[in-house]
Protein backbone atom coordinates (compact mmCIF):
# COMPACT_ATOMS: atom_id res chain seq x y z
CA UNK A 1 0.00 0.00 0.00
CA UNK A 2 1.17 3.54 -0.67
CA UNK A 3 0.25 6.90 0.94
CA UNK A 4 -1.13 9.88 -1.29
CA UNK A 5 -0.87 13.51 -0.40
CA UNK A 6 -2.54 15.73 -2.28
CA UNK A 7 -1.36 19.93 -2.86
CA UNK A 8 -2.71 22.66 -4.01
CA UNK A 9 0.07 25.19 -5.49
CA UNK A 10 -0.83 28.41 -6.80
CA UNK A 11 2.18 29.49 -9.08
CA UNK A 12 1.59 33.12 -11.43
CA UNK A 13 -1.90 33.04 -11.19
CA UNK A 14 -2.40 29.52 -12.31
CA UNK A 15 -3.84 26.59 -9.88
CA UNK A 16 -1.73 23.02 -10.13
CA UNK A 17 -3.12 19.53 -8.23
CA UNK A 18 0.17 17.67 -7.60
CA UNK A 19 -0.10 14.13 -6.36
CA UNK A 20 2.45 13.24 -4.41
CA UNK A 21 2.62 8.87 -4.05
CA UNK A 22 5.41 8.44 -1.33
CA UNK A 23 6.66 4.76 -1.76
CA UNK A 24 6.80 2.29 0.92
CA UNK A 25 9.54 1.15 3.22
CA UNK A 26 12.02 3.97 2.49
CA UNK A 27 14.83 4.06 5.25
CA UNK A 28 15.92 7.71 4.71
CA UNK A 29 18.93 6.94 7.29
CA UNK A 30 20.82 4.84 3.93
CA UNK A 31 18.60 6.61 1.29
CA UNK A 32 20.90 7.10 -1.35
CA UNK A 33 20.52 10.08 -3.83
CA UNK A 34 19.46 8.90 -6.45
CA UNK A 35 16.91 6.62 -5.07
CA UNK A 36 12.99 7.23 -5.34
CA UNK A 37 11.27 8.18 -2.56
CA UNK A 38 7.28 9.24 -4.42
CA UNK A 39 5.99 9.19 -7.64
CA UNK A 40 4.32 12.97 -8.37
CA UNK A 41 1.76 13.80 -10.55
CA UNK A 42 0.92 17.56 -11.90
CA UNK A 43 -2.29 18.66 -13.10
CA UNK A 44 -4.61 21.58 -13.63
CA UNK A 45 -7.72 21.71 -12.12
CA UNK A 46 -9.54 20.34 -15.22
CA UNK A 47 -7.55 17.15 -15.20
CA UNK A 48 -7.52 16.46 -11.46
CA UNK A 49 -11.36 16.52 -10.91
CA UNK A 50 -11.26 13.69 -14.43
CA UNK A 51 -8.63 11.46 -12.75
CA UNK A 52 -6.57 12.36 -15.95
Amino acid sequence: MRNHYFYKIIFKSKTFYVDCEWFNNVDFETLEESTPICNLIVNDLEHFWKGA
